[in-house]
Formats: C-alpha cells, sequence, structure tokens
C-alpha cells in the first residue's frame, strides 16, 4: 500500500513539476537588486550617541562652581550674611496668606545652616538645568 501511495504521489509531482514553465530572471535582474540594496541602505538611518549634557554644558557647570568655591572662599562669607540676603530677598517678594489646615502636626528642625544653604541652591540650578536640557530635547 505505501509503494503504491509513494508511486502516485511521485507521479502527480513530477506531472506538476513538467506543467510549470521554468522562469529565469529578466537580464538586468542582478543590476536592479543591488540598485535597490544600495538604495535602502543610504535611507537607513543611523543612531549616533548623544549624551544628555554636552561638554560645553559640563564646562560651564565646572566653571560655575569653581567660581562659587571661589567666592565663598575668599569672601569668607558667613551665615549671617546668607541668612541677611535670604531675608532681604523673601521680604522683597510680594506673600500671600493661604489658609492652612493642619491634620497633622510636624515639628520640622532644619535651621539654615551653611551647607543647607548651599545645598538647595545648586540643587534648584540643577534642576534648572535639567529642566531646560530636558526641553531642548523633547521640544515642549
Amino acid at each position: 500500500m505505501k509503494e503504491n501511495e509513494e508511486k502516485l504521489v511521485d507521479q502527480v509531482v513530477s506531472k506538476a513539476i513538467q506543467k510549470v514553465a521554468v522562469q529565469s530572471p529578466s537580464y538586468d535582474f542582478t543590476e536592479t537588486l543591488m540598485h535597490k540594496i544600495k538604495v535602502a541602505k543610504a535611507s537607513q538611518t543611523t543612531i549616533v550617541y548623544q549624551p544628555l549634557i554636552s561638554k560645553r554644558v559640563w564646562g560651564l557647570l565646572a566653571i560655575i562652581f569653581v567660581l562659587l568655591i571661589g567666592f565663598v572662599s575668599i569672601q569668607n562669607v558667613g551665615l549671617t550674611s546668607v541668612s541677611e540676603t535670604l531675608q532681604e530677598v523673601t521680604n522683597k517678594i510680594p506673600s500671600f496668606q493661604i489658609p492652612t489646615w493642619e491634620l497633622f502636626s510636624f515639628k520640622t528642625s532644619i535651621e539654615a545652616t551653611s551647607p543647607f544653604v548651599y545645598g538647595a541652591i545648586v540643587l534648584a540650578g540643577f534642576l534648572l538645568v535639567e529642566i531646560a536640557i530636558l526641553k531642548r530635547k523633547y521640544k515642549w
């Protein structure tokens, strides 16, 4: 049985192959194919690594940091002059009184010490720089 089935399958396949005409590629098949490959390769975009913060911005941040450290060390700015400056700035800004609702009373003991003030200033500066860079990158 299996032999008969195999013979029939072979006969059907050989007849099908004989009926199908042999197709040959066109005369300029290779040239056309190579041209399409070159066009596809040329149209591919390559991804180039671009750092989030460029070298120029890092240099600017380094200069600002050095100037800040130099100013603090040369002028010998004390806690009183920084707190007085902050007090003058806050006095010039108009204040709005918003009613507060106290659910829990938390007593914080963060004083305006020199490292705290400088850390807050540096953090705010880096936050502004990051926002500017992200706005430029994503074009908001």
